[in-house]
């Protein structure tokens, strides 16, 4: 149960943290404000890793989201959402890599797509290494999902439906069990034969 619950906790609290990355600013430009002129006023264009690498946000919300689906599934859907999990995290990790990889191209493509001019100078922030990070142990806890899911406990069987034939009195916890589904316990058992 132990490891269930930790594997649930860091999914959610990376995936929180691979959102909040990608929403924070990983590149900030300082651009002309007229091209074609030396020694032209510039202004400061801050850029967030949802704006450089879009999908990134995305992946860590599904990631989120398939913590959630490790709650309410067991055995091989357990399998299947971890799968998701696993490929949301390392998709997360691999995208702010790119960046990391490829960081001043990105940042122009961002920049022409907003109709803007090349930067005169680009500093990074860390937030992408964060995201690194994070999309790593998201992908570890999918995998841990993936191989030992199966055998972690489900929800509770309680609330699932149960059969709603009686037989013989009813009385004492038999009679609140019959109330819990739905049925009157004062009713006669229905007739056999």
């Amino acid at each position: 149960m132990r490891e269930f619950l930790g594997t649930l906790a860091a999914i959610a609290v990376a995936a929180i943290v691979i959102v909040a990355s990608y929403a924070a600013t990983w590149a900030t430009a300082t651009v002309p404000v007229f091209t074609g002129q030396d020694a032209a006023p510039t202004r400061d264009i801050s850029l967030t890793g949802g704006q450089l690498v879009p999908l990134g946000t995305a992946l860590g919300w599904l990631a989120l989201a398939g913590a959630a689906g490790l709650l309410a599934t067991r055995t091989w859907g357990r399998r299947v959402v971890g799968t998701v999990v696993v490929l949301a995290g390392g998709g997360a990790g691999v995208s702010a890599l790119a960046f990391g990889l490829t960081g001043p191209a990105v940042i122009d493509s961002a920049l022409a797509s907003q109709g803007l001019p090349a930067p005169d100078s680009v500093t990074r922030s860390p937030w992408w290494i964060v995201a690194i990070i994070a999309g790593l142990v998201v992908l570890v806890g999918g995998a841990l999902s993936v191989l030992r899911g199966p055998s972690w406990p489900g929800l509770s069987r309680r609330y699932e439906r149960r059969p709603t034939s009686i037989a013989g009195p009813v009385g004492g916890v038999a009679a609140w069990d019959a109330l819990d589904r739905g049925e009157d316990p004062t009713d006669p058992p229905p007739p056999t034969g």
